[in-house]
């Protein structure tokens, strides 16, 4: 039976979000869930199982998981093509109208906030991403917890068209000290950074406050370098394992 979420609107931004829950989670995940893997999906379908599956793989013990997938106005036939990971049981399937990938984003971060009390994580996975390692997830929640820290960021393995490179974009200790992310962000402007900022790579915990910000491109590094160049005491670095 469908139960009634509280599905927030964003009155910062003029596109109605109209989300509408399709399917939920069984109670008894809902009561265990302590993490949550938010998806933010558009047109991905040939992506999308790779995902879930590295999500299913999880090495998480007795913590619970449920996937937030929202869906932002797809048209293509990603639920025959990812059919079988979805009937599992601690799966969110949400639509929206929120218009792009930040303000999707951060209408699962709202949705976690003010519908899912008992969950104390909240990561990102792009639909087309995958956890490096069963272990990945685990290990930014367990230095997460350590450090007491509201976020935690991790590096990831890079590829080109398919191939996995050697390279690595790797988060640091380097990321902890504010001038060390302004001289890199000069770099990446300047087009000379051998890395960028690892900032898809993103554990929340819940009820922070952070959200995306609303721009045409690097969302995801404005947030990033807002975290550790202004709140480098709150968070945590990651280097191994790689996030994905």
């Amino acid at each position: 039976m469908t139960r009634a979420w509280m599905l927030p609107t964003d009155r910062r931004v003029l596109a109605c979000r109209n989300l509408q829950v399709r399917r939920d989670p069984s109670m008894e995940c809902l009561e265990a869930a302590r993490i949550v893997v938010g998806i933010a999906l558009r047109n991905q379908a040939r992506a999308l199982p790779r995902c879930l599956e590295s999500i299913r793989q999880q090495h998480l013990g007795d913590r619970g998981l449920v996937t937030v997938l929202l869906d932002d106005g797809s048209d293509d036939d990603w639920e025959s093509v990812a059919d079988d990971f979805l009937d599992v049981p601690n799966l969110f399937i949400i639509e929206g109208n929120c218009g792009s990938a930040v303000r999707a984003r951060n209408a699962i971060l709202d949705f976690v906030d003010s519908s899912l009390p008992k969950v104390r994580w909240v990561a990102r996975l792009d639909a087309d991403d995958r956890f490096s390692t069963p272990d990945s997830l685990a290990a930014a929640i367990a230095i997460g917890e350590q450090r007491n820290a509201r976020y935690v960021l991790g590096g990831n393995r890079l590829y080109q068209d398919g191939t996995l490179l050697p390279k690595v974009n790797a988060a640091t200790g380097d990321l902890r000290n504010p001038q060390q992310v302004l001289a890199l962000l000069r770099a990446m402007a300047d087009g000379t950074a051998e890395n960028e900022l690892p900032s898809c790579n993103l554990l929340l915990a819940k009820g922070v406050g952070w959200r995306y910000a609303e721009s045409s491109s690097a969302e995801d590094h404005w947030l990033v370098a807002d975290l550790l160049i202004n709140h480098p005491d709150e968070g945590a670095i990651m280097d191994s394992p790689e996030w994905h």
